[in-house]
């Protein structure tokens, strides 16, 4: 082998990145991964917790609303008289 890395009297000496004498990585590199990994578990979950928090929110959004508008109807109901045309009306164009 000519030039390149690990030509010459040191070549048999030569170790690939990563490795060591013992078959066992270097403790820098194994804490260098682990920091990797939390920090894409801790991506994933935010990622998730954003998810399931703006999906609560628009779902209390959702009852919020549906609360206003049965408050809405039941009021106009009650001015209404019992069992009228325009209370019958009224209970289709809530309940469709």
């Amino acid at each position: 082998m000519k030039g390149g890395v690990g030509a010459g009297a040191s070549a048999a000496r030569y170790l690939p990145p990563r490795a060591s004498f013992f078959g066992v990585r270097s403790l820098s590199f194994v804490l260098a991964d682990f920091g990797t990994l939390f920090l894409f578990l801790l991506f994933i979950f935010y990622s998730l917790f954003l998810v399931l928090f703006f999906g609560a929110i628009t779902s209390a959004s959702r009852i919020i609303r549906i609360h206003a508008n049965v408050s809405k109807a039941s009021k106009q109901l009650k001015k209404l008289p019992l069992f009228s045309v325009n209370q019958q009306a009224l209970m289709q164009g809530f309940l469709a």
